[in-house]
């Protein structure tokens, strides 16, 4: 069973400015916890990648590629009990979650609708199900109109239970090395600002050359080896959401 709190799903296309101002004012204003945002790009690049490292520490903060995909690929994946779905550019000005996330649990209702710029759908995590045919990126009234509907009787697909249990497997394996990946690449970063602060100093205080260029030199190496720490980690994302897919997604 999912765990209280709330999964965001927010579909930023590949608006990085809007993404980034939602998240700060996010981290603001609320005070509902635990929640975890899912940040959909059609195509994540190393320039959104990034984020994890702005907002490392501030929010427990997921990329996933949004193009192509369904609902269906990523709800197997969240970790709480509720949802809430936006699309950038979205604001949240207010402590709202608290609230409305009461409201929806005490209801009978499976979601409810909040006031956004482009329309935000608070849900149950199991009525997901009835949104397992629709596009990640499908407009916020579909969405409504799938969730008031029954869904659809489909086949599943026979998948054996021995398959499944290696998938997990590796699926967790995988998660643990891309969170060792993700502290390594904060603490290359902590040491590249440390020794930028280190070089600036020494520039500045008209130390030798010798002492200047071995510094710099040191920081050259420290950015090559974040960026393939980077190049890395995004492989590794993809490799994991490919996983996933064969594991949570309705065709096999």
């Amino acid at each position: 069973m999912n765990k209280a709190g709330v999964s965001i799903l927010l579909r930023a296309g590949n608006n990085i400015e809007s993404a980034k101002q939602f998240l700060h004012q996010l981290i603001k204003v609320n005070t509902l916890l635990p929640v975890e945002v899912v940040l959909l790009f059609n195509e994540p690049q190393a320039k959104h990648l990034q984020l994890m490292r702005e907002f490392a520490g501030k929010v427990s903060l997921i990329i996933r590629p949004a193009k192509g995909r369904t609902f269906a690929n990523v709800a197997g994946q969240l970790r709480y009990e509720q949802i809430l779905i936006l699309t950038t550019p979205a604001e949240i000005k207010d402590d709202v979650l608290p609230k409305a996330t009461q409201q929806l649990r005490n209801s009978n209702k499976h979601y409810l609708a909040l006031k956004a710029p482009g329309q935000a759908l608070l849900i149950k995590h199991a009525r997901m199900s009835h949104l397992e045919g629709q596009s990640l990126t499908a407009a916020a009234k579909v969405l409504q109109q799938a969730l008031d509907n029954k869904p659809s009787a489909r086949q599943q697909p026979k998948v054996s239970i021995a398959e499944n249990a290696v998938l997990d497997q590796q699926i967790h394996a995988l998660e643990q090395e891309l969170e060792k990946l993700d502290q390594s690449l904060s603490m290359q970063y902590r040491e590249i600002d440390e020794l930028d602060i280190q070089y600036e100093k020494l520039q500045g205080e008209g130390q030798s050359p010798e002492e200047t260029q071995r510094l710099k030199a040191q920081l050259k190496e420290r950015v090559f080896n974040a960026n393939d720490t980077l190049k890395t980690l995004k492989s590794q994302h993809d490799e994991l959401e490919r996983l996933r897919i064969r594991r949570y997604s309705i065709v096999a």
